[in-house]
């Protein structure tokens, strides 16, 4: 897939005590940028979100197909499923479109027991990570998380750690945006919110 059908950046880290996801808000379409003020991040369950990069029609369509599969599945249990059962049956419903898949890579982040962080392919394979990156900036971003990234980081300075990695990805890649949602989940809830880079 090309950098400009998986453009824009979406990062996840996870801590002992809970997990961020980022994402720029940049629509493209070739060399035109419609918006700084899109939503690739998504509520999915109660303690899980998707953080999604490439294109915005694919990960609009994804999130309402995975909506309704967990909210049918939701009321056959009567419960949430745990973030790591999200996070599969995004992996099926990607799977099932590998003749025509969909560009776009994908984060699921969230909280049952503990922090859970998990990154997908467009064809859904699921792999868990304390911190990932995705999109066109994922290299940019994965060099700075890689060197200042531990286990036991405070909110604070995990949301630091983010924000520096957007604001290098936002200097040298072109497809990301200097306009970032932000979303922590925790054992106690989760808190969403807007920030920019300039």
């Amino acid at each position: 897939m090309s950098q400009v059908l998986l453009g824009g950046t979406a990062i996840g880290i996870k801590t002992r005590n809970l997990v961020i996801l980022g994402s720029d808000k940049m629509y493209l379409s070739g060399n035109l940028a419609f918006s700084n003020d899109v939503k690739k991040i998504y509520k999915i369950t109660d303690n899980s979100y998707i953080a999604a990069a490439g294109l915005i029609a694919d990960m609009q369509e994804l999130v309402r197909e995975v909506r309704y599969v967990l909210g049918n599945r939701r009321m056959l249990l009567g419960r949430d499923l745990t973030v790591k059962s999200t996070a599969k049956i995004v992996s099926v419903i990607l799977y099932g479109n590998k003749g025509l898949p969909l560009y776009t890579q994908l984060l699921v982040g969230g909280y049952d027991t503990g922090p859970r962080l998990y990154s997908l392919d467009s064809l859904g394979s699921v792999m868990e990570d304390d911190y990932v990156a995705i999109g066109s900036g994922a290299e940019t971003a994965i060099g700075l998380i890689d060197n200042r990234y531990r286990e036991d980081l405070g909110e604070e300075e995990l949301e630091q750690l983010i924000l520096s990695a957007f604001k290098s990805v936002a200097k040298r890649d072109v497809l990301t945006g200097y306009t970032i949602d932000l979303v922590t989940i925790s054992k106690s809830g989760s808190k969403e919110k807007r920030v920019s880079l300039m």
